[in-house]
């Protein structure tokens, strides 16, 4: 059996990060960042791609981008949104955008608009 090295192991702070990461921050800052123009929006209900909340996730919580992080980013993320009935199950890649974040981040975006 082969032992695992030091190098390989994740260190207790990224673990941490993970722990930290609350998914409608995530939204709410991937549309601040980037716009409410990545929202689609389907019989009144506003979607976004999760690849632009995992890209936000990282840069939220100061992580690196690699592959083991981009896994356990996307797997907290996933569950965080199937917990709060974020995650339609018809719509594969795509999450659900609260109203009360979508009308809070359009409202500060707008004003910059002006």
């Amino acid at each position: 059996m082969k032992t695992i090295e030091d190098k390989n192991r994740v260190d207790i702070k990224t673990i941490e990060k993970y722990d930290e990461i609350n998914g409608h921050d995530v939204i709410r800052e991937t549309l601040l960042y980037k716009g409410c123009e990545l929202c689609s929006e389907i019989a009144s209900v506003q979607y976004i791609q999760k690849k632009y909340l995992e890209e936000t996730a990282f840069y939220l919580y100061g992580l690196k981008v690699n592959a083991t992080n981009k896994l356990y980013v996307g797997y907290v993320l996933d569950r965080y949104w199937r917990r709060n009935d974020l995650q339609p199950f018809d719509m594969k890649g795509y999450v659900i955008v609260p109203k009360d974040i979508y009308n809070e981040c359009k409202k500060i975006n707008d004003s910059y608009k002006k």
